[in-house]
């Protein structure tokens, strides 16, 4: 993490992670990675802030983000900014953070937002994915369309492969015999795709069907 020298005190690299302070002391940032498969690389973030010198610091906010955390600034005594890279390429985005009205934001000009809520957005992109609700299932008159076309595909492309396979063995010249070959490859992929996609409207229609009534 690299931290702008005179906004900033680097504490020291602490076993539990890297620890940042204001220069007077009043905010206080533990970043640590975090080890886990589902957002590499991630790091943890805990935020405090003493509200006097001989206060005991009061935890404000604490999040894990899916970027490295790449710099802090501390803009003045109850407000710092965050940069975080997102990618390889070094894209960042910015986090601005008012402990004294415990708010923050992403650009100086949009309404600021509860603190309290910065975990919700900052979290690894598999958790937001797998909290997705389950697509609805077909209906069966979309799925009795599906099944129609596919067939007319499964269709078409064994007859024109098969076309093709004639003419790559009947043919007297060496480019229709290679247009013929192209034609089996081609539509006979169509064919397999196709049918495929039955096989798979077939399992998801026999998953989502009633299980039978007992007598």
């Amino acid at each position: 993490m690299d931290t702008h020298t005179g906004s900033a005190t680097t504490l020291r690299d602490q076993p539990d992670g890297m620890h940042v302070g204001s220069p007077d002391g009043r905010l206080h940032l533990r970043i640590a990675p975090v080890y886990d498969e589902r957002c590499p690389p991630c790091e943890e973030l805990t935020l405090w802030r003493r509200p006097a010198s001989d206060a005991q610091p009061v935890q404000l906010a604490a999040w894990t983000s899916h970027g490295l955390g790449s710099a802090v600034r501390f803009t003045g005594e109850d407000s710092l900014v965050l940069e975080h890279q997102v990618d390889s390429r070094g894209g960042v985005y910015q986090i601005l953070i008012d402990t004294g009205a415990r708010t923050f934001g992403f650009h100086p000009n949009e309404r600021p937002q509860p603190l309290d809520e910065l975990a919700g957005w900052l979290s690894p992109p598999s958790t937001a994915w797998s909290a997705l609700p389950e697509p609805p299932p077909l209906s069966a008159l979309r799925r009795s369309a599906l099944v129609i076309t596919e067939l007319f595909s499964l269709l078409g492309g064994g007859v024109l492969a098969a076309g093709g396979a004639w003419m790559a063995l009947a043919a007297d010249t060496l480019k229709d015999r290679s247009i013929g070959l192209f034609g089996l490859l081609f539509f006979g992929a169509c064919a397999a795709l196709a049918l495929r996609d039955l096989l798979r409207l077939r399992a998801a229609a026999a998953a989502t069907a009633p299980p039978p009534q007992s007598r």
